[in-house]
């Protein structure tokens, strides 16, 4: 029999989980089975990602809540045989509806961040609530996954589930495609011979992504080097970044183009690639950059860059907020070798790979 999966996320607006849930629907159509991609909003750059062979459901409404309706109309109709969540507010939509609905779908929910980290730095009441109702709610979920080992020991620490109860799978990220991509022309004239070297970073801009504290390294590091900043991203910070660096008389030296389709072309050839989040989950850039082979350089925050870079293995790591340490971090990358085998070290984070564990688990519960 041919499992039929539904994968529920908001919409298909760029972002590491919209992408890592894309690559895993591929993997899985590539090995067998009927995938639906269920999303609250059917638009957004990430959707010419989306396999032919996968089929896109709209559920329409606004906010995952008010989407309940529509996601309990789907598991009645189209009674697939396993529905996994990603992101703490959609699980809790995807606990409530399957409650509702009245179906016996074994349901899976991956956690993709970091809780505590959320939790503490929850910016909304929607979020604040949301994050105190996962202790609550999480344990009625058939299985539950974590993006990183630090993922799962927060969620297990937030909500008392045992860890043996959380399964590890790391997000499916490095394919041939990936690495093809990674030899298209940047078309950047920053990326011409004899230039400065770039610094690279790629992420929304937001206060997560702490950017700012990026532009102050920047700022300590071009008084020194020669060099450039190029932010890839969009996201609502983007007026007071662009304020900063103007105060910071920096804007010949820093560009902020926005969304880039194809940001492996830019991170192929970059001197360094920079992560200065104050938290994550499973940093996906971190391991597509490392995937292309550009030398690393991370804030060494919760959770993931630690797991990725193997302590420092693979890429420099410094504490969150340290601009002079981060600067200090990106000058001694610049002046150092690239590290060899980098780019195969991102070959654990493959699609394959990622793709073989959730087949066992689908397999598991969808056959008890």
């Amino acid at each position: 029999m041919m499992l039929h999966i539904a994968l529920l996320f908001p919409s298909l607006e760029g972002g590491g989980v919209q992408r890592a849930l894309i690559n895993l629907a591929t993997g899985l159509k590539q090995s067998g089975l009927s995938v639906d991609l269920v999303v609250g909003k059917a638009t957004g750059p990430f959707k010419e990602l989306v396999p032919a062979e996968v089929r896109i459901i709209e559920l329409g409404g606004n906010g995952m809540l008010g989407r309940i309706p529509m996601l309990i109309r789907y598991l009645r109709k189209e009674r697939p045989n396993c529905l996994m969540s990603a992101q703490y507010h959609v699980n809790l939509t995807a606990i409530l509806a399957r409650w509702l609905a009245g179906t016996k779908t074994p349901l899976v929910i991956s956690e993709h961040n970091d809780i505590q980290s959320v939790y503490k730095n929850a910016q909304s009441l929607k979020d604040r609530l949301s994050t105190r109702l996962t202790p609550y709610l999480y344990p009625f979920a058939d299985r539950i996954v974590a993006v990183s080992q630090g993922v799962a020991t927060s969620l297990s620490n937030w909500t008392k589930i045992p860890t043996s109860r959380i399964n590890i799978i790391y997000n499916p990220l490095v394919h041939k495609g990936l690495l093809d991509s990674a030899q298209e022309s940047a078309n950047h004239s920053w990326f011409e011979p004899g230039q400065p070297p770039v610094i690279l970073a790629v992420g929304r801009l937001e206060p997560q992504k702490d950017f700012i504290t990026l532009l102050k390294a920047f700022d300590l590091l071009h008084k020194k080097t020669p060099a450039r900043l190029l932010i890839l991203g969009d996201g609502g910070q983007r007026r007071w970044i662009e304020e900063q660096v103007t105060k910071l008389k920096l804007a010949e030296f820093v560009q902020m183009p926005g969304y880039a389709a194809n940001p492996y072309a830019f991170m192929s050839r970059a001197a360094v690639f920079v992560l200065a989040s104050a938290w994550e989950g499973f940093p996906s850039v971190l391991v597509e950059a490392m995937a292309c082979g550009c030398p690393l350089v991370s804030t060494d925050c919760p959770s993931g860059p630690n797991e990725i870079l193997e302590a420092g293995r693979w890429g420099r790591l410094v504490p969150v907020g340290q601009a002079d340490a981060l600067s200090n971090a990106i000058s001694e990358t610049l002046n150092s070798p690239k590290i060899p085998g980098l780019s195969e070290a991102a070959t654990r984070f493959s699609i394959d790979n990622a793709t073989k564990s959730y087949l066992a688990l689908f397999s598991e519960i969808c056959t008890r």
